[in-house]
């Protein structure tokens, strides 16, 4: 911790501000249990369980790009980096969903 870091700490009550670790390996716990279901559950329609899946997918990516690689307390231009090859892989799966029947 550098001594610019310290007095941040100390000017919020003297503890440093921790990402809720716990919390978000719960959502993703029970994000990945909801994924193991909805193959079953949806098993008659295909597509709509592979919506189901692309947006469990993106939100738990969300989540470990925002939390576990830091990205909510840094700048801005850090997440758009980071999120850039997210959106040229969503690109290329609807253009490949598009061509799939």
């Amino acid at each position: 911790m550098t001594h610019h870091d310290d007095h941040a700490a100390e000017g919020h009550g003297g503890h440093a501000h921790h990402p809720p670790y716990m919390k978000i390996f719960a959502w993703l716990s029970a994000l990945t249990i909801i994924e193991i279901f909805v193959p079953f559950v949806f098993h008659a329609n295909k597509a709509i369980a592979i919506t189901i899946l692309v947006a469990i997918a993106i939100w738990k990516m969300n989540l470990i790009l925002r939390y576990f690689m830091h990205l909510k307390f840094d700048a801005l231009v850090l997440g758009l980096i980071a999120a850039t090859p997210g959106l040229l892989a969503l690109i290329m799966a609807s253009g490949l969903l598009m061509d799939w029947n």
